[in-house]
């Protein structure tokens, strides 16, 4: 069995106002997806992929994570088993992220993907 080399598609800490996270240039296939809380306190996560000309909120949006918990000091996985059978989440160019956290600057997300 040859493992999976994944790169860094996005690292960065999450706001607490919705904003676009990553718009694709040339087309990812997102097959991890974490949140890592780096404080003392719990919160939650929301991560939504939207299409090229759509917005957070119309029929071009998917919802990845609606209000996600994330402990204290500890990291969730976004994406779900039956995403990553069909192949992860896949963003086409102009495809983007969007979202955010319940505190900012205290939850970063990292995804990876090929």
């Amino acid at each position: 069995m040859t493992a999976s080399i994944y790169t860094t598609v996005y690292n960065s800490q999450l706001s607490n106002n919705g904003a676009t996270l990553y718009t694709s240039s040339g087309g990812d296939n997102i097959r991890q997806l974490l949140a890592v809380n780096a404080d003392t306190s719990p919160h939650t996560v929301t991560i939504t992929a939207v299409r090229k000309g759509g917005s957070p909120t119309d029929a071009y949006a998917s919802p990845i994570a609606a209000a996600v918990p994330i402990p204290a000091g500890g990291t969730a996985e976004l994406i779900n088993p039956g995403q990553l059978a069909n192949g992860g989440i896949v963003l086409r160019p102009g495809d983007f992220l969007y979202g955010d956290a319940s505190a900012a600057s205290e939850v970063t997300l990292l995804a990876y993907g090929t």
